[in-house]
Parts: C-alpha cells; structure tokens; sequence
C-alpha cells in the first residue's frame, strides 16, 4: 500500500523564502498573501523561519545576510537552517523576489486544501461514529466546512482549489440534511458495529505478535461483512489484512494484538 501524501510544494516554499531573504520587500509581499503567517508552511522548519523572518521586519531596518543569521541564531534556528540549506541555498531557489506573491499564493492554496483534507478525515469519522456526540461533530465539520469553502473559492476560483471547495460543498449539504457522509459496513461483530462498523475505503490494518489471532480475526471480519451486505463488494471493496510483529531479540514477547484503523 502506498501512503498518499498531503498536498505540498517545498520548492515554493523554499522559494518564497528565499524571496523573502534576497529583498525585504518580498518578505513584505508574501505576508500579503500570507495572512495565516508560518502555519501555511508544509515544512515546521520552513514555517519557524517565515515566522522569524517576519519579526525581524517588524523590529529592525537593516536587511542582510550578516544580521538574519545573528536574528536566527539569537532565536535558536540558525544550526537547523546551516544544516539544511543556509541562507545562499534558499536565495537559489528564488530567481526573482517579485515572484513572492506568486509563491505565496501556491503556498496559501495548498495549506486550504490540507485543511480541506484533515477536515474531510474528521466529518469522515464523526460520519461513522453512532454516539450521541457524531450530530455535534458533524455540524461542527459543516461549520468549518463553510469558511474553508469560501477561502478556496476566493484562492483559486479557476484552479485546482475549486474541486476541494465543491467536495466541501457536498459535505455541508450532507450535514445539513442529516445524510451520512460515508457508507458503514457491518461486520456481525457486536462491539465493532455499534462503534461504527466499517466505513467503506478506509483501511484497516491488524496487528500483533505471532500466534494471537491476527489472520483468523480479519478472515472473520471479511466473512461478517460479505453476510451483512451482499453488496460491500460493489460499493467500495472490502479488505482486510493482517501484520506481525517481529521478535525482540534475546526476550520473549507475550501474545498481544490490536486493530487500527
């Protein structure tokens, strides 16, 4: 299985950045773009040193090399940045610091689709969830759903950011409509189903040690909900699978399991 990977930029990042270092004034027209500040960033590093790139335009005139790096080894990043690409690497990545708002914005839009995408996780979750609490879950993921579809729209009304601010669309509408977001299998297994059951593309992965039960347990998990629903294979697919756990050398290990989802 291939894990998908959030949607980022490091060039654009690092590009920025080194816009932000070559001149000042690109420092300034990337936090135009940039209201939410160094938590758009992918990367921590890259956020820590937008975040105190900024402050040092706040508190002083002077712009070079020489005073950044005594700002950040003052502010304790300068060993992370020396290791990673110093200075000169960044202003590399920049051919022009009048191209900050355009990395800026590249930057902006993919952080809205992150958010998008961690949010889409949660209302996902809450979906499944058949306590009392999923209807409070819910209309809170609507509510956040509202705002982050405004944001994309006004992002990128002609790129890529429009897709995620219509799938939020159709979240809020579900959520409104007391609809489920997600389609839940059951399993015939009591204490899982009245969890939520299984919800359909998610993956579930059960692991232990040898010998605990790992493969007789996902065999009847899959058999439960092939007999629960006769359609699972149609709308979404089941599978189950089943990890050990290596040996721990010179030491016994004690039989033990868990499900994780």
């Amino acid at each position: 299985m291939t894990a998908r990977t959030l949607p980022h930029d490091l060039d654009a990042e690092r590009a920025l950045l080194g816009a932000a270092v070559l001149d000042p004034a690109g420092l300034d027209a990337g936090r135009a773009a940039l209201p939410e500040g160094g938590r758009t960033f992918y990367r921590d590093l890259h956020g820590k040193l937008w975040n105190a790139l900024a402050e040092l335009r706040d508190q002083s005139a002077a712009w070079d090399e020489i005073t950044i790096k005594e700002w950040l080894t003052a502010a304790g990043l300068w060993d992370e940045i020396k290791g990673y690409v110093g200075l000169g690497g960044l202003t590399t990545c920049c051919a022009d610091w009048r191209r900050a708002p355009v990395y800026a914005e590249r930057v902006r839009l993919l952080w809205l689709q992150r958010q998008a995408a961690n949010l889409a996780w949660h209302a996902h979750r809450a979906a499944a969830d058949s306590s009392a609490k999923s209807g409070d879950a819910l209309a809170a993921c609507a509510e956040q759903a509202a705002e982050l579809q405004r944001l994309l729209a006004d992002a990128a009304p002609r790129r890529a950011g429009s897709s995620f601010a219509d799938v939020l669309g159709e979240l809020l509408n579900a959520a409104e409509a007391g609809r489920p977001v997600v389609k839940t299998l059951a399993t015939g297994c009591e204490l899982l189903d009245e969890s939520g059951g299984l919800a359909c593309g998610e993956y579930l992965g059960l692991v232990g040690s040898p010998g605990v039960g790992k493969t007789l347990l996902a065999d009847a998990l899959t058999l439960g909900v092939l007999r629960a629903d006769a359609d699972a294979t149609a709308v979404g697919g089941c599978c189950a699978a089943a990890y050990r756990l290596p040996r721990s050398r010179g030491r016994k290990r004690r039989g033990r399991g868990c499900i994780t989802k």
